[in-house]
């Protein structure tokens, strides 16, 4: 099965709006929402009421906006001294640092599930569970919520650099 997925739901009330008029005219199959973004709210609202509760995957978020639980807010390894996520691009991660991540991610999928969303499948915001330092928390906080998958990584861009390729290959192959 084909899933054309719009990610963000949750971002903004535009992006809401834009998202929902996408499923209305069928040109998106699945959304993933993002628990952490201030329309967060607003796209449950519309979940529920369009009817798209079984279409909404998470959207896991550590790059933008403030992260849900205040220790990772003060985390300087992952987000910024006024509390803001900041963008992650880091072969290595303390194990505290870890643990954190894997803390936040479980919040921002409970704060779906307490939403009385079903959460069929999982992304990231920026495609963050492809760096090496997260993937095996992701798979593992993933795996530990029963969220049945998770998308793989691009890897058919032909202007990637090769080694880039071969990672994502490989770990298209974890991921499965």
């Amino acid at each position: 099965m084909l899933m054309i997925n719009a990610d963000d739901f949750g971002m903004s009330t535009s992006i809401n709006q834009a998202i929902v008029r996408c499923f209305r005219e069928q040109l998106i199959t699945s959304t993933t929402i993002m628990a952490n973004m201030p329309a967060f709210e607003d796209a449950c609202r519309l979940a529920h009421a369009e009817q798209l509760s079984d279409r909404i995957g998470v959207h896991l978020n550590l790059t933008e906006g403030r992260p849900l639980l205040a220790e990772v807010a003060s985390c300087t390894e992952l987000c910024q001294a006024d509390g803001q996520f900041r963008r992650f691009r880091s072969s290595h991660l303390s194990r505290t640092a870890r643990k954190l991540v894997a803390a936040e991610l479980h919040m921002q999928i409970q704060s779906c599930r307490a939403q009385h969303l079903p959460l069929g499948h999982a992304d990231s915001h920026q495609h963050v569970h492809n760096e090496p330092a997260l993937v095996n928390t992701f798979c593992r906080v993933i795996r530990e919520a029963g969220i049945p998958t998770l998308r793989c990584a691009r890897n058919s861009d032909p202007g990637r650099p090769t080694l880039r390729r071969i990672y994502k290959h490989l770990l298209n192959a974890y991921l499965s």
